[in-house]
C-alpha cells in the first residue's frame, strides 16, 4: 500500500475544502483526484478507501488503479480448406481412355475426368458433417491424346469461402479392347484373288470387329463382363487401338503393302493374323489374337535337287 492520506472535505472551522474531489457529489471515486498538486490514485498501484462518515460508521472499500488487462484476441480458425489439404492423405489415380477422332467410342465419354468423379474419389460426401457441401469444379482437365501417366486440377471450394486446389493422378490408357472378334472381313479385291510369293499385299480393304469396353466399374477398371460396344474398325484405324496384323504365331507386324514371302504360305493361304497384347477379358476363352481368313496364294518352294513342289491352293 501507498503512504496514508487524509483528506477532509471540511476544515476544523467548518471551512469547505474546495480541493476535495476524491468523492463526487454522486458518490463515485475520482482516480484522478489530487493532493497537494500530486496524484493520489497513482497508476499500477491498489489503495484502500476508508470513508468516515459521522454518526454512521465507516466504510472500506479498495481501489485498484491498475491497468486493464488487454482483451483476450480471437484465435484465427483454421480455413476449411487448409483442413482438407492437411486431412486428404493419398489421393486414388483415375482412369481414362485416349481420345481419338477416328472412332466414335462410349469409353471416350464415359472415362472422361469430371467434377462427379473426382468428388467420389476424395469422398466430399462422406466428408460432409465435417467440412460442409464441397463444391467441385475442373480447373485443368488431362490431355487425353496419348497414353501414360497424367493430372487434372480439381477446385474445392468451402462453405467458408476457403478454396483449395487439388492435382489428380490421371492414368491415360489405351482403348478398351475387351477381346478379338473372329468376325473379320476382306473386301473383294483382297479376297477374290489368289497372291502370289513376292506379290505386295495391302490390307485396306479390310476391317476387324472389335468389342470395347464402355463401363467402368466401382474401382475404376473396365468391366469385362457388361455388354461391349462392337465396331468394325477398318485396317488402317486398327493401330488407335493398338491392334495389329502379325505373322501367325508370332509378334512380327506385317508391314502393309510389303512383299508376300513364302514363310506367309501355309495350305494355299497367307497366314496372318490379328493381334493385341493386352485385352481386357481376363476369361480363358477370351482370344487376344485371330487367324485372317480367305487370303488365298500359291507359293513355290525353294529348289529341291532341280525339282519345283508347288502347295496346293484352298478357296
Amino acid at each position: 500500500m501507498p503512504n496514508t492520506v487524509e483528506i477532509e472535505p471540511y476544515g476544523h472551522h467548518g471551512n469547505i475544502n474546495t480541493s476535495f474531489d476524491i468523492i463526487s457529489p454522486t458518490g463515485q471515486l475520482n482516480l484522478n483526484a489530487t493532493n497537494r498538486g500530486k496524484k493520489i490514485f497513482e497508476d499500477n498501484k491498489r489503495f484502500r478507501v476508508e470513508v468516515k462518515i459521522h454518526g454512521y460508521g465507516e466504510v472500506q472499500t479498495e481501489v485498484n488503479n491498475l491497468p486493464n488487462p488487454p482483451s483476450p484476441q480471437p484465435q484465427p480458425q483454421t480455413k476449411k480448406a487448409d483442413q482438407f489439404k492437411a486431412e486428404m492423405g493419398n489421393i486414388p489415380t483415375l482412369k481414362t481412355s485416349i481420345e481419338t477422332d477416328k472412332l466414335v467410342l462410349e469409353a471416350e465419354e464415359k472415362s472422361k475426368i469430371t467434377a462427379d468423379r473426382v468428388a467420389k474419389a476424395l469422398d466430399t460426401e462422406g466428408k460432409r458433417p465435417t467440412y460442409g457441401y464441397i463444391d467441385v469444379s475442373i480447373k485443368t482437365n488431362v490431355d487425353r491424346s496419348s497414353i501414360g501417366e497424367k493430372e487434372a486440377v480439381a477446385t474445392l471450394k468451402f462453405n467458408d469461402n476457403s478454396e483449395l486446389e487439388v492435382k489428380i493422378p490421371v492414368e491415360v490408357e489405351g482403348l478398351p479392347v475387351v477381346y478379338l472378334h473372329t468376325s473379320i472381313k476382306l473386301s473383294g479385291a483382297l479376297s477374290g484373288r489368289e497372291y502370289e510369293v513376292g506379290e505386295n499385299l495391302d490390307l485396306n480393304g479390310m476391317k476387324v470387329l472389335v468389342p470395347f469396353a464402355k463401363e467402368l466399374k466401382a474401382d475404376g477398371t473396365w468391366d469385362a463382363a457388361a455388354a461391349a460396344q462392337l465396331v468394325y474398325v477398318e485396317y488402317k484405324d486398327l493401330g488407335v487401338a493398338d491392334i495389329k496384323v502379325v505373322k501367325k504365331g508370332t509378334t512380327t507386324e506385317f508391314v502393309n503393302n510389303s512383299p508376300i514371302t513364302a514363310d506367309m504360305i501355309e495350305d494355299g493361304k497367307i497366314a496372318l493374323e490379328v493381334y493385341k497384347e493386352n485385352i481386357v477379358s481376363t476369361d480363358s476363352e477370351a482370344k487376344n489374337r485371330q487367324p485372317i481368313k480367305g487370303l488365298k496364294a500359291k507359293a513355290t518352294a525353294p529348289a529341291l535337287q532341280g525339282h519345283e513342289v508347288a502347295k496346293g491352293i484352298y478357296s
